[in-house]
């Protein structure tokens, strides 16, 4: 697969012709009332595209023959904005602005679009990459046993960070 981004957005838009979700640059697999209902967001900070060509892999996997996956997923590319100027955000970082008091912003008002969506999901999974490189994948989540049995059940890493 192509790492070149315009031509991992133009799949990416693509697969919306298919699975338009109810905002710009989501996906919505599955039916609306499936469950386990996954929410994946990625490129939450523009500059973090690395994660895309896997989820586009995964999209292609759920259209497979041979996939068995009954639930719904939800992806959301959280700032393209950004991600096409080569930037982590265009006004505000989108990772800090869901909050109401949040100063007006592209970024705020993308998190008004996609924090209803967030709402009544099993799992979300909000992919990022670190700056430096970095030889294992990783966890970081506020420890509760449930989150735990999450990742236990994902596998691929094999370090958590709480």
């Amino acid at each position: 697969m192509s790492r070149n981004l315009d031509d991992l957005l133009n799949k990416f838009d693509q697969l919306k012709i298919r699975f338009q979700g109810p905002i710009e640059d989501c996906l919505v697999i599955g039916a609306t009332d499936a469950k386990p209902h996954l929410f994946v967001s990625l490129m939450v900070h523009g500059d973090e595209t690395g994660p895309l060509p896997a989820i586009l892999d995964f999209v292609d996997e759920l259209q497979s023959r041979n996939n068995s996956f009954n639930g719904r997923v939800t992806i959301v590319l959280g700032n393209r904005k950004a991600a096409l100027m080569a930037r982590r955000f265009t006004e505000q970082d989108l990772n800090r602005v869901f909050l109401n008091e949040a100063p007006d912003s592209f970024e705020k008002t993308r998190a008004s679009e996609i924090m209803p969506l967030i709402n009544n999901v099993d799992l979300l999974l909000d992919f990022h990459q670190t700056i430096q490189p970095c030889t294992r994948s990783f966890y970081i989540f506020g420890f509760d046993y449930k989150t735990y049995l999450w990742a236990q059940i994902l596998g691929e890493a094999q370090v958590l960070v709480t």
